[in-house]
This record gives structure tokens, C-alpha cells and sequence, in this order.
């Protein structure tokens, strides 16, 4: 007991830098986040676009500005389950050049070769009713993010909506 009154202070002293420290980590952890939605440019429609298929297309831009995690939130009705719906991303830094995703191979030790146009994603439901799917897009490294849908197959209709999640302190 008496170490403890000798040493009042100076355990005073070292508690306090512990403290604000416990305080400091306690709001970090607890940032908040906001999930703001964005389709084509400000905001989507609520009818879905009618695609015909191998002929026209339609196109949906965000702006990743200050994101951290961007989905894309797709509805697809397909008119057959002989439907697919194919998309490409783009990149732009100034929402007038675009450049297409590239996938690279590494074919020897000295050699990587990319792909001759810009990959394509697709999804074949195999139903002609109402299906929905998320798509994750990461890592973020251009400012805006361009998603281009078309169909194949047999026509049908798409809707998209991109879901931005912003962290806030």
C-alpha cells in the first residue's frame, strides 16, 4: 500500500497516455458507413431497359469518387432460358476516354500476353422469369466505372442499380 502512495503520480501520469490511447483505437473501430445507390448517371430507372439480342446494348456509369466498395445490382428477365446477359467494364479517369478490363497470361518467363479485346462477362440463367444477382467491383483504381449489358441467345431486359459504400469517420 505504501508503494501506491509513494507512486500516486506518477501512475497517474502513465494511465492517462493509456487511456486517450483505448479512447483513440474505441473510435476507430467504430467508423460508420454509408451505402448510397447510383445508377447510370445519377439515378436508375425503374423500368427495365429492353435489350434485343446481339444488337443493342445499355450502358450504366459511376462515380467512384471517395468510395470504398462499389456492387452493381443487376435485375434480368429473360424472354427464353436460352437468354444470356454479357457485360464489360470500363475505366475512365475522365468519363470521356474509356478503357476496357484486361486479363493478362503469363506465357513463359519472359513473355506476358493480354487479351485482343475487352473481356466479357456472362450469365445464363437458364430461366425466363425475374432473377437478380450482386457484383462485386474491387479494387477501385479509376474514377469512373463503366458497365456495358447486351444479350445473346434471345432477348431480354435488364435493370441495373450500383450500390456505393462510403466509410465515414
Amino acid at each position: 500500500m505504501k508503494l501506491f502512495k509513494n507512486n500516486k503520480a506518477l501512475i497517474i501520469l502513465l494511465a492517462i497516455p493509456c487511456i486517450v490511447g483505448l479512447l483513440t483505437v474505441a473510435q476507430i473501430t467504430l467508423a460508420v458507413s454509408t451505402l448510397e445507390t447510383d445508377g447510370r448517371t445519377t439515378t436508375a430507372s425503374s423500368t427495365p431497359e429492353y435489350l434485343t439480342a446481339s444488337t443493342n446494348t445499355v450502358s450504366y456509369t459511376a462515380d467512384t469518387l471517395g468510395v470504398d466498395m462499389l456492387d452493381m445490382n443487376i435485375q434480368f428477365i429473360a424472354s427464353t432460358t436460352s437468354s444470356v446477359l454479357t457485360w464489360t467494364y470500363q475505366f475512365s479517369d475522365d468519363n470521356v476516354d474509356w478503357f476496357g478490363e484486361d486479363l493478362d497470361q503469363v506465357s513463359s518467363t519472359y513473355t506476358v500476353s493480354h487479351a485482343s479485346t475487352t473481356i466479357a462477362h456472362t450469365w445464363k440463367p437458364d430461366v425466363a422469369t425475374v432473377v437478380r444477382k450482386n457484383i462485386g467491383l474491387l479494387p477501385l483504381a479509376s474514377r469512373y466505372v463503366k458497365i456495358t449489358f447486351s444479350t445473346t441467345g434471345a432477348n431480354g431486359s435488364v435493370w441495373g442499380r450500383f450500390a456505393r459504400k462510403k466509410v465515414k469517420n
